[in-house]
């Protein structure tokens, strides 16, 4: 694993303010010049959820040891996109999900993100990556196979539990929420048994006729 050393570069927001912090370059090297078989205008870098004060797009630049290798917590996940556009897009998500949601609320960020508005997300960069596990974990948009494959190749075996090529943004994020611990995935609501008596009257023990009806169960 290849990454360059640590140096204190700005990171731009989409809001005016610029904050210094130790940062590292994405790995993915990706070409930018001319003669590259695809161009790109730019590496737009998106953290949802996690650490408040990272949260939002950095351009360029990706945050240093963030949600690398086998990372186990649900958040931040990391967006990676070619095209401005996508970055804004993905971006507002933190508003609508990520900034209100627990961090460890999974069913809820997974429901959230099998909804509007991520179901409604047009993305420009047709091509779609997530990387559950990898050098550098997260969602890859719009960019070639060929320009990223190197970060997931350092991991075996390679298969479902470590990537994944969604056909939707919502697929991508449902698949980085889905990890072990967290109880994915969701079961349908048809499938749920549901409660036979609220589960606010199951916390009353002092109710004798309930305590009868549990103990002949």
């Amino acid at each position: 694993m290849c990454r360059s050393r640590f140096a204190r570069l700005h990171i731009m927001h989409l809001n005016p303010t610029h904050i210094s912090r130790p940062v590292s370059s994405s790995s993915a090297a990706l070409p930018m010049s001319s003669n590259s078989p695809t161009k790109y205008n730019g590496l737009w870098i998106v953290q949802l959820g996690g650490d408040p004060a990272w949260r939002g797009i950095h351009v360029r630049w990706r945050p240093a040891q963030t949600a690398l290798g086998q990372y186990k917590p649900l958040l931040p996940v990391i967006v990676t996109c070619a095209y401005e556009q996508d970055a804004k897009a993905i971006n507002q998500l933190n508003n609508t999900i990520f900034n209100v949601v627990s961090t460890e609320d999974n069913h809820s960020l997974a429901h959230k993100c099998e909804n509007p508005p991520v179901t409604e997300i047009r993305i420009h960069g047709s091509l779609l990556y997530a990387f559950r596990v990898a050098m550098e974990t997260g969602v890859w948009i719009g960019f070639e196979w060929s320009h990223i494959s190197h970060i997931i190749n350092t991991f075996k075996p390679k298969n479902s539990a470590t990537w994944c090529k969604p056909t939707t943004i919502s697929q991508a994020l449902v698949f980085m929420l889905s990890k072990p611990g967290y109880n994915l995935p969701l079961l349908p609501a048809e499938i749920v048994t549901r409660p036979w008596m609220p589960t606010s009257d199951l916390r009353t023990p002092s109710n004798p006729e309930l305590l009868s009806r549990l103990r002949s169960s």
